[in-house]
């Protein structure tokens, strides 16, 4: 019931039997080795958790928190209440994960980790690593680096965020003040909620990237690279390099690209209720349905049409190269050009 303070490592071990050392006042100078069901530590300043084998594991510091060779068969409640959450060898949680630096930094970044349940993780800056699907939401002041060898879910908040997972990558709700990079090594890109990026984004997928969500908004430019890439944007859509089969483009505002950058396609499909001027040297196949207040392409090779195409005020084709109109096309001004 009194507080313990232990100059030394203390070794700490109940069977399956609960262990509840809870007392704020508590003082682990050293590595604290825990071995039990339920399982509850505290202290009143920094905490080393060396072996540990529990059920249920709720773990508060008051400064940096360190795992060591960790494994979970419960849930996982972890608080340093403003200090650095890190480990030293690899963490196993067989249920949900809380993780809750406030203001201090997360680094869980062994490659052995394996986060069985979902993950919530609070800090200011956030590295974390996973060998197997994970769950995650984020809640970062920081930047965010999050990896996994499996399948990714995540959704949250960071400044700069950057994202690979093995099998495909789902977004929901996610916000960045910054950049967002994200990668699927073995899969897709898709999004069950809006994602609202205030700088760059970069989207490359060994599948499709499918970001169709009508109220994402993209703040800087977007680059992507699929077998298939659809894009919607609630305000201007600014492209970098975009490079697909299939390439879908929407835009509440207007579409543009970055000086220099490629769209490539083997077909072009989309929308914009402002202007869309892709001005690039493009390698577009086939132009299908487009419709935009202003529509103009410039193509670096020949370009197929089938369209319809409808500019509104203006449509402008032009390819170096055939121009074959297989579709309608038509703007109050159209002008087609073949060199």
């Amino acid at each position: 019931t009194a507080a313990l303070t232990v100059g030394g490592s203390s070794t700490i071990a109940a069977g399956t039997g609960a262990i509840t050392l809870a007392n704020a006042a508590n003082d682990f100078v050293g590595t604290v080795n825990l071995s039990g069901g339920a399982t509850t530590i505290t202290d009143a300043n920094a905490l080393a958790l060396g072996l540990v084998r529990s059920g249920d594991l709720t773990v508060t510091s008051t400064g940096d928190l360190s795992f060591g060779d960790v494994a979970v068969t419960g849930a996982l409640l972890a608080a340093s209440i403003g200090g650095a959450i890190t480990q030293t060898l690899a963490l196993s949680v067989s249920g949900t994960s809380q993780i809750d630096a406030a203001g201090g930094n997360v680094t869980l970044d062994n490659l052995g980790n394996d986060f069985a349940g979902a993950v919530t993780i609070t800090g200011n800056t956030v590295i974390l690593r996973d060998t197997d699907q994970l769950d995650l939401t984020l809640t970062a002041a920081g930047d965010a680096d999050i990896a996994t060898t499996g399948g990714l879910a995540i959704a949250g908040s960071a400044a700069n965020l950057i994202t690979e997972s093995g099998s495909g990558t789902s977004f929901g709700a996610t916000t960045t003040t910054g950049t967002l990079t994200a990668s699927a090594i073995a899969g897709g890109i898709t999004q069950t909620g809006a994602l609202n990026v205030g700088g760059n984004a970069s989207f490359t997928a060994s599948d499709a990237v499918t970001l169709s969500e009508p109220a994402n908004v993209f703040g800087g430019s977007v680059a992507a690279s699929g077998t298939a890439v659809s894009i919607a944007d609630n305000s201007d859509l600014q492209l970098a390099d975009v490079t697909g089969t299939a390439v879908t483009l929407t835009s509440t505002g207007a579409i543009s690209q970055v000086a220099s950058t490629v769209l490539t396609a083997d077909t072009l499909t989309g929308n914009s209720t402002g202007s869309t001027t892709l001005d690039g040297a493009n390698l577009v196949d086939t132009l299908g349905a487009f419709t935009a207040n202003g529509f103009a392409l410039n193509n670096a090779q020949t370009l197929s049409v089938t369209g319809p195409v409808d500019g509104g005020v203006s449509t402008s084709l032009s390819a170096a190269g055939d121009l074959l109109l297989a579709g309608n096309v038509s703007g109050t001004t159209t002008s087609l050009t073949a060199t």
